[in-house]
C-alpha cells in the first residue's frame, strides 16, 4: 500500500513529519517572539500592505454530522462577526470586493489598511 503524503527521497516519512512539525513550531515561535516584542507593531509602517482579502468560503449555522468533508471550509455566522469587530478595532475599513482595484491603484494614499 502506498503512503497517503509525499515522500522525499533520502528521507525517512517519519523523519519528514517531525521535520516538518519542527518547522511549523520555529515558524510559530518566531511570529508570537515578535508579537510580544513590539517589533511587529514597529514595522507596520515599513511592512504592511494596502489590506487583506478574506476568503469564506460558507457562511452558515453550526452543522453537526459526522460526515462533514468541507467543514474546514465552513465558518459560523458568530464567528464572521468576530472576525469583522476585531478588524475594525485594529483600525481596517471593511471593503467590498469590487472596490479594490480603485483601493489598490490609490494604495500609497490610503489612510487606513482594508479589509
Amino acid at each position: 500500500m502506498r503512503p497517503v503524503h509525499k515522500e522525499i527521497p533520502g528521507i525517512f516519512p517519519q523523519l519528514w513529519w517531525i521535520m516538518s512539525d519542527f518547522r511549523y513550531a520555529a515558524i510559530a515561535t518566531l511570529l508570537r517572539a515578535l508579537h510580544l516584542s513590539g517589533l511587529d507593531r514597529a514595522l507596520a509602517p515599513v511592512c504592511q500592505g494596502a489590506g487583506v482579502i478574506l476568503t469564506m468560503h460558507h457562511v452558515r449555522p453550526d452543522r453537526t454530522g459526522d460526515f462533514a468533508p468541507n467543514r474546514i471550509l465552513e465558518i459560523t455566522p458568530e464567528f464572521l462577526d468576530d472576525v469583522l469587530c476585531l478588524l475594525k478595532a485594529q483600525g481596517f475599513e471593511i471593503a467590498k470586493l469590487d472596490e479594490l482595484p480603485i483601493r489598490l491603484a490609490g494604495a500609497g494614499k490610503a489612510k487606513r489598511p482594508f479589509a
